[in-house]
């Protein structure tokens, strides 16, 4: 309940989901995606954690290793994440809030947090 009062930036939860269907949805195959938002104490601070994970393929890990080091490619792929990444910097200032992994057995992972401001903790 007290996660369902912080607000989160326009468009975070659906650009993921929408990168799910664009790159992990194949024919003839059932498609999942989860998604799990919690408060949660991170370094001693208040955040809401939003974790958002598919059965899909999952990353490769040459796309991950590029993903953190590049914005957006020369073909304008990963321009959706490159916002995200960009708007929590500038709203939050920080650079650790976006996480892109793969799930243990298959599927991508993608672990947001958005930092709980002292007004949003007021209307907890």
């Amino acid at each position: 309940d007290r996660a369902r009062q912080v607000p989160i930036p326009q468009f975070m939860i659906q650009t993921f989901v929408e990168n799910t269907f664009k790159h992990a949805m194949f024919y003839k195959e059932m498609l999942s995606i989860f998604i799990r938002v919690r408060s949660e104490t991170r370094d001693g601070s208040p955040f809401v954690k939003i974790v958002i994970e598919d059965n899909g393929g999952g990353f490769s890990s040459e796309w991950l290793n590029k993903a953190e080091v590049e914005e957006v490619t020369e073909d304008g792929s990963r321009v959706g994440i490159a916002n995200i990444r960009k708007t929590l910097q500038l709203l939050y200032k920080r650079d650790d809030l976006l996480k892109l992994s793969n799930v243990e057995k298959s599927g991508a992972r993608v672990e947001m947090w958005i930092p709980v401001h002292e007004t949003d903790q007021q209307t907890l």
